[in-house]
């Protein structure tokens, strides 16, 4: 049997009840996968052999929850919003010249000013074009910032990461309920 209702009733609240059938008004809890953001570097940016280059992810796909610093291509978790994060990046390396090779290329996720989480082409091989993915689920705190870097080595030429957003970006979001 069903008890009356304990609390008060009011927008965003409703009945529960628990195994014994006591009942009460609970608050509604938004679980929407904010904060997020989605970014990319809409231009081609050159890229320094066997140095790790900021990727100037200035343009947004989009961004909610006041986390992303397009200005810095910085995202920073806000204060309240520490839990897991699903964190994605792609990118294209692509050498300028002709005859020229890339041996090897990846994408760096750095945590706080630190290179953390990565995703690496293989280092035996040589090309003149190279596309790679990252996606992690990382615990993140409010104040957490994270940056996306790239890495390469050149035999010859010069190697670049693509502009565009089918050729470079990177996002995250909150995972809602975990």
């Amino acid at each position: 049997t069903l008890k009356i209702a304990s609390g008060t009733p009011g927008a965003g609240k409703y009945l529960q009840a628990d195994a014994d059938g006591n009942v009460s008004w609970a608050t509604v809890v938004s679980e929407d996968n904010t904060p997020s953001f989605a970014a990319y570097n809409a231009a081609a940016q050159g890229l320094n052999t066997a140095s790790y280059d900021k990727v100037l992810a200035t343009t947004e796909e989009h961004h909610v929850g006041s986390c992303y610093d397009a200005t810095n291509s910085k995202f920073t978790v806000p204060a309240g919003e520490g839990g897991k994060y699903a964190v994605w990046a792609r990118g294209t390396f692509s050498n300028t010249s002709g005859s020229s090779e890339t041996k090897a290329g990846g994408l760096w996720i750095y945590k706080n000013g630190l290179a953390t989480w990565k995703a690496l082409t293989t280092e035996d091989g040589k090309f003149t074009a190279q596309s790679m993915n990252f996606f992690s689920v990382v615990t993140l705190a409010a104040g957490d910032d994270l940056e996306l870097y790239t890495w390469c080595v050149t035999i010859s030429g010069n190697t670049q990461l693509s502009g565009g957003p089918d050729y470079n970006m990177w996002g995250a979001f909150k995972l809602a309920g975990v």
